[in-house]
């Protein structure tokens, strides 16, 4: 993940920066909602994205004197075939785990249950993404999608209000499901 979601990005840019400089152009990645709030059982991509959203702000100032705008469009989940990789991933974890991870996290693996592909279209990514290339002046962030909105508000909260909102959200296993 950190490959794709973060050195893959930087390359890229680096790569074409000179181009960008030349052209007048400008920069626009895709981030998530996972790079403002770090949900369970997803921290290592949540970390790519928590850094993809540093890296957008020091070359959104870096690039400042070029008058290269950066954006990051940070989206919540997005109807795509995502989820059945999702699903794939979730159905080979309980597979294999053993009798102890069962144990301590067998609730929230029985969420593939109940588990239904979500998210909004891919076509309403595509008109912010276009707002943000095409923009006379473009924002540093677009937040898409009404459950990233929802998370962006919950992460101002205090973090002990902050977490219990985001557990009572989860089925319960450890300690608390006694």
């Amino acid at each position: 993940e950190i490959e794709v979601n973060l050195i893959g990005v930087v390359a890229v840019t680096q790569a074409f920066l000179p181009l960008i400089r030349h052209g007048n152009g400008r920069i626009v990645n895709i981030g998530s909602m996972s790079g403002f709030i770090a949900l369970p059982f997803i921290g290592p991509y949540a970390a790519t994205k928590f850094a993809l959203r540093a890296i957008n702000d020091s070359l959104r100032l870096e690039l400042r004197p070029w008058g290269i705008s950066v954006s990051i469009v940070e989206i919540g989940d997005v109807d795509t075939k995502i989820w059945d990789k999702s699903l794939a991933f979730i159905e080979k974890v309980a597979k294999e785990l053993p009798q102890r991870g069962w144990e301590l996290y067998g609730p929230v693996l029985k969420i593939r249950e109940r588990f239904q592909p979500h998210g909004m279209a891919p076509a309403d990514v595509v008109r912010v993404v276009r707002d943000a290339i095409t923009s006379k002046n473009p924002k540093a962030r677009y937040i898409v999608g009404r459950d990233a909105k929802l998370l962006n508000a919950i992460r101002r909260l205090p973090i002990s209000i902050r977490d219990r909102i985001i557990a009572s959200q989860l089925p319960k296993y450890g300690p608390e499901s006694k």
